[in-house]
């Protein structure tokens, strides 16, 4: 696995990338309603990112033909854009990035279309409080496999199952970069 380090003038691309998937996400999340189409969902995603004169990192990445990934439901990832339309208690993922000077930023996040079960609020909370305790739980030596096992504890013992076949990944001047760190452990032994 070769990771790409980065220079601090690098890093700071990359968090301008970050601030308009940051920016992207909130105004969707603030703005998506029940009663709207996933497309009107994305196109709603690449508007703000237009304005913002920045490029939608996804759109054609892969042969994916929106700019924002749009998860309905039982969809776990990468949904794409179409003409159903958002009903109230939906759970909806959005994956968004971006591309700010030949840098990329990428991020995701579960809003509720209305109001939800109580759970479907317990499994996105268990999303969010995953991400925060493995971001608290990264130190220096540690090794991926380690941060998967945590991720894996974490997740099991809250009675879920970590996704299989997709993980987290670096990001840089690719969209998908090294390392790449599922939500489980690979294998033997931490």
């Amino acid at each position: 696995m070769a990771i790409s380090l980065k220079k601090p003038s690098e890093i700071k691309y990359l968090a301008r990338a970050g601030e308009y998937v940051a920016k992207t996400l909130n105004y969707l999340k603030e703005n998506v309603k029940a009663g709207m189409t996933l497309a009107e969902v994305n196109h709603l995603g690449e508007d703000f990112l237009a304005n913002l004169n920045i490029r939608p990192a996804f759109k054609g990445l892969y042969g994916f033909p929106g700019g924002v990934c749009t998860s309905l439901n039982e969809v776990v990832i990468h949904g794409i854009p179409n003409e159903t339309i958002l009903q109230e208690g939906d759970i909806l993922g959005l994956d968004i990035g971006s591309e700010y000077k030949g840098w990329y930023g990428d991020a995701a996040i579960t809003i509720p279309i209305g109001n939800i079960s109580s759970e479907d609020e317990a499994l996105i909370a268990c999303s969010k409080d995953a991400l925060y305790a493995s971001i608290d739980e990264i130190r220096e030596g540690m090794r991926f496999k380690e941060l998967s096992y945590f991720l894996e504890c974490f997740i099991t013992d809250r009675g879920y199952v970590p996704l299989r076949g997709f993980c987290g990944h670096g990001i840089g001047r690719k969209p998908h970069e090294e390392p790449e760190i599922p939500n489980y452990l690979e294998g033997n032994n931490p």
